[in-house]
């Protein structure tokens, strides 16, 4: 009996199911679009530029973990400091740039090491004796010396800087975990003209058999983004992946990150110039623990922007080095520049990189050019919004 009536409540279930829906109508039925759309909606997590011991401004000041501590701990694995105490993230990141110096990449190590090709050169033999004897501060000052000269030590040896970056690429490859973890190939290109700071952070989309075919760009070879921009195009070309490169601490530029004319050639900004700043440069870091690069109270005294609490920048410069000159430049410049670019690199080459104003990179809240931007037209100071491809 039990069995039977289990059979008869079944089968009730199944006729009123069928009951329940309706029959075709014929007519075209809109259900909610979102289901339908292919733009990316899922959030990740992770750090576009981060330096190891490689970078010799960490590790010949105390900095001993390499790039393989570096995406352990970007995993969420526990790892010991520099300090020696132990360390581990609350919440593992999703991806991971490793983008050390390209400047004399990996010399801490190597003279931690004592590497045999190293010590051929007379300089290397000389600041590695200085780091063992005790005196790592004079050692990083004869390096910091030579970096701010554009005179590279190891001119003409790329041995040294090849196996380094070699072995910051074999770490990536090692870490990366499609569906995981992303280790991202990457370094930094540490242009510094006349102390300004245009650094860019340099990615590989591809892995470690297109990036081991080339070595980094440094400062020793060019100050000049466009020269940056040529050994990009040139850098696709011979390892056949993609690149990006992303500005970083444009607050410690001077103004020179958004200058209205070129670095070297100094003739004004034109649609050719923007679009090649496009291609390479389609994204722009805002702000970080050295700085913020939204906005400055010396742009705007008044208004929201003091609610920023914009990050200063007085441990690289003193403040009122940027208060007077560089403020001055963007302010008086900045409209002028939208307005001139707008007929050469209009709304289809030129987009606004944030709708509120008061996160547009150096500008007021104030500024006179905000109608201009409501219109959906911008200068080529924020030309940063095109997708990687």
């Amino acid at each position: 009996m039990i069995a039977g009536a289990s059979v008869v409540m079944l089968a009730s279930a199944v006729n009123l199911r069928a009951q329940d829906i309706p029959p075709p109508t014929g007519e075209k039925i809109q259900y909610s679009p979102y289901p339908t759309k292919t733009f990316p909606n899922r959030v990740y997590f992770g750090d576009t530029h981060l330096h190891t011991s490689y970078s010799t401004d960490a590790g010949m000041i105390g900095n001993t973990l390499g790039p393989e501590e570096a995406y352990r701990f970007a995993r969420g694995e526990e790892v010991k400091s520099s300090t020696g105490l132990p360390a581990k993230l609350q919440r593992p990141l999703d991806f991971l740039v490793v983008s050390d110096h390209s400047e004399n990449l990996g010399l801490a190590p190597q003279i931690a090491n004592s590497d045999p090709e190293l010590l051929k050169s007379d300089w290397g033999r000389k600041v590695h004796d200085l780091v063992k004897a005790g005196k790592g501060f004079e050692a990083f000052n004869e390096w910091a010396k030579r970096l701010n000269a554009r005179d590279d030590p190891f001119k003409g040896n790329d041995t040294i800087t090849r196996t380094m970056w070699q072995q910051e690429t074999a770490a990536a490859e090692k870490y990366n975990e499609p569906g995981r973890f992303t280790a991202f190939i990457g370094f930094e290109w540490t242009s510094t003209p006349g102390g300004n700071n245009l650094h860019r952070n340099v990615i590989f989309r591809g892995g470690k058999e297109q990036a081991d075919k080339i070595i980094p760009i440094s400062q020793y070879d060019t100050v000049d983004p466009e020269v940056l921009w040529q050994w990009m195009s040139d850098a696709e070309k011979k390892t056949g992946t993609r690149l990006l490169a992303i500005p970083h601490n444009g607050n410690l530029s001077m103004g020179l990150m958004f200058d209205d004319v070129t670095l070297t050639s100094k003739k004004p900004i034109d649609r050719d110039y923007a679009e090649r700043r496009m291609r390479w440069e389609p994204l722009y870091e805002t702000t970080q623990m050295k700085g913020d690069g939204e906005a400055h109270p010396a742009l705007s005294p008044g208004g929201r922007v003091r609610q920023l609490r914009a990050l200063g920048q007085e441990q690289f410069r003193a403040r009122g080095s940027y208060a007077g000159d560089a403020a001055a430049r963007i302010h008086a410049r900045s409209l002028q520049a939208w307005l001139e670019l707008r007929g050469e690199a209009g709304s289809e080459s030129v987009q606004v990189r944030h709708r509120r104003l008061d996160r547009l990179p150096h500008l007021a809240l104030d500024h006179p050019g905000r109608q201009l931007l409501r219109q959906g037209r911008a200068a080529g100071a924020v030309v940063f919004s095109a997708p990687f491809r």
